[in-house]
Formats: C-alpha cells, sequence, structure tokens
C-alpha cells in the first residue's frame, strides 16, 4: 500500500502542476505558449504513465477486487481504489489522443489556427 500512495501522491501533485501550468499558459500571450503546445504529448504520457503504474499495482494485489476484501479493506470505504485508476487510465487515454488530435491536426496554422505555430 505505500508504493500505491507514493504513485498516488505523484499523479496528484503532477496533476496539481500540469494544470497550474496550463493555466497559467492559457492566459500568458509571451510566456512559453509554444513550449507548452510543443510538450504538450510529454505531458500526457506522464500522466497516463502514472495512472497505468497505479492500475498496475493495484492488479498486483491478489484478490483486490473480490467483495470480501472492497468490504473489509479501509482503503475502499469511500471509493473503489481499483476502479478509480482505470477511470483515470480511461480518462487520460482519452486525453492524449483528444489534446494531442487538437493541437497537431485540427488547430494547425494551415487552417488558419495558431494552437501549435510549428505546424
Amino acid at each position: 500500500m505505500d508504493q500505491i500512495f507514493n504513485i498516488s501522491l505523484a499523479a496528484a501533485i503532477i496533476n496539481g502542476l500540469l494544470f497550474a501550468h496550463s493555466v497559467i499558459m492559457h492566459f500568458s500571450k509571451k510566456f512559453g505558449i509554444d513550449m507548452h503546445f510543443k510538450f504538450q504529448w510529454v505531458f500526457s504520457i506522464v500522466n497516463l504513465g502514472l495512472f497505468a503504474g497505479l492500475v498496475g499495482w493495484l492488479n498486483s494485489v491478489t484478490d483486490i477486487q473480490e467483495a470480501v476484501n472492497v468490504e473489509n479493506n479501509v482503503y475502499f470505504v469511500d471509493a473503489n481504489l481499483f476502479l478509480v485508476a482505470v477511470f483515470g487510465v480511461v480518462l487520460t487515454t482519452l486525453d492524449t489522443i483528444g489534446s494531442n488530435l487538437i493541437v497537431y491536426v485540427l488547430c494547425t496554422s494551415a487552417k488558419g489556427y495558431m494552437c501549435n505555430p510549428s505546424t
């Protein structure tokens, strides 16, 4: 559980930092917006890797989804951690595909947009 806690903490901290970075970049005209869009895929992959690692560690626990384990485990009191982690993987996968599709395919200078100045 220590490793699961550490991965969860890293995911929460990194997501908080990426959220703050994204907000700052959307209101900044000169301060690195080019780099933000250039490395959008890196942010998405790091986030996806953290959630996939969390699912992997949770999946390594024997019978984690068994009813007796879920009912008698203090970590499952408020929410099913495994389902939350799987939902995180699904959401970050959709984010990775969607955000990069927008930045690199739909929002190009050839189409009259300036999301990604390099395209």
